[in-house]
């Protein structure tokens, strides 16, 4: 139900977003763009209470996805994404390490502060944002997986809530092309029924995943 309802958040946000810019109507102050990138995760720490240790994360992949971004003041601009994660779920450590098919759908809302005013070419900026992350295990577990004591992989979906923080800079490129480089930081706190801690481990902190990103827009 939780992964129905943010599914069904998704086009809800495009829409409005949509709609705030042209009712705003004025030239060049929206945008839409592709966006392709690479994601490298820091893994959550696992452990026993015999003090065995691994890892549980997603595997670093590519993530591919499109923004709608509002230029709402001269140094300020409002930006949805949307990104598609690929990447197995897996948990390893020194000795041994366990991976399950798995992607996970990545969208949120940002706001962009900007050091330079909008009619600038090149304008350096940090974000801050918040949003979802539904993460869908697809792949069939094995009867035995290695390291099922400490961390089990799991076929699932769940959805957790993200918070986004990153920085770039954006180049107004000849007539109202737009290329943007930027890394964001997603992170969520573990999604335990697709990484289930066993009855004598622990599962902690936060699932960082790193995604340096480019993309290419068109202003309106």
């Amino acid at each position: 139900m939780r992964m129905l309802k943010a599914r069904g958040l998704m086009p809800v946000v495009v829409i409005i977003m949509i709609l705030c810019a042209a009712a705003r109507g004025n030239a060049e102050d929206f945008a839409i763009g592709a966006i392709g990138g690479y994601g490298f995760t820091r893994g959550l720490p696992g452990e026993t209470t015999a003090g065995a240790t691994a890892r549980a994360g997603v595997r670093n992949s590519t993530a591919a996805g499109f923004f709608l971004r509002d230029e709402m003041y001269s140094n300020i601009s409002g930006e949805f994404r949307y990104l598609y994660r690929w990447g197995a779920h897996q948990v390893s450590n020194d000795t041994a390490t366990a991976s399950l098919a798995a992607h996970s759908h990545i969208f949120h809302y940002d706001l962009l502060f900007h050091t330079k005013p909008v009619e600038t070419k090149y304008r350096p900026f940090f974000a801050i944002g918040a949003g979802g992350r539904v993460y869908q295990g697809t792949g069939a577990p094995p009867r035995t997986q290695p390291l099922g004591n400490i961390v089990l992989l799991r076929k699932a979906n769940e959805t957790k809530p993200l918070i986004s923080l990153g920085g770039g800079v954006r180049w107004t490129l000849r007539g109202n092309t737009v290329l943007q480089l930027d890394v964001r930081d997603y992170f969520t706190q573990p999604p335990r029924k697709l990484f289930a801690p066993s009855a004598t481990s622990t599962v902690s902190g936060w699932l960082h995943d790193f995604v340096p990103q480019i993309s290419v827009a068109v202003k309106f």
